[in-house]
């Protein structure tokens, strides 16, 4: 309500606290500005921390987010010695449906991949997809 309020007087920048998702269609449908939901800012930061503890335990995701209204995921991995994929051409990988390679970090570098790069140990590697549960870089192949 006071967001609602401080638009009707001010042209200034909003920044909306909502507590209760269940309102979400209805927010989306006012002028409220950046709109935060604590709840979900605090479950993203949870499963953050639950997927850095299974990098301690063998899994090689180094960062995760959830897009798209938790639809996606986008997953950065750090490439390690693997010979199914290590310097084999992207358009050559049976990958799995419904997932990219975004971006390849290699030294500093920024790579947009296409089809001729391949990932080479030690590059670190943006996938973004639909499929959930991915541990390690292997597991984008079919």
């Amino acid at each position: 309500m006071l967001s609602l309020y401080a638009a009707s007087q001010s042209r200034a920048k909003l920044i909306t606290k909502v507590n209760r998702i269940a309102f979400e269609n209805v927010i989306d449908s006012m002028n409220l500005g950046s709109v935060i939901y604590p709840k979900l800012i605090t479950s993203e930061t949870i499963l953050q921390y639950v997927r850095a503890m299974q990098n301690s335990m063998g899994s090689n995701v180094e960062t995760l987010y959830k897009i798209v209204a938790d639809r996606a995921e986008a997953l950065e991995f750090r490439v390690a010695n693997e010979p199914s994929i290590v310097g084999i051409a992207l358009e050559k990988l049976e990958l799995k449906n419904n997932l990219l390679v975004a971006f390849i970090n290699r030294n500093g570098h920024f790579i947009s991949p296409r089809g001729k790069d391949t990932l080479e140990e030690g590059d670190r590697v943006i996938v973004v997809t639909t499929v959930t549960g991915l541990n390690d870089l292997k597991d984008i192949l079919r």
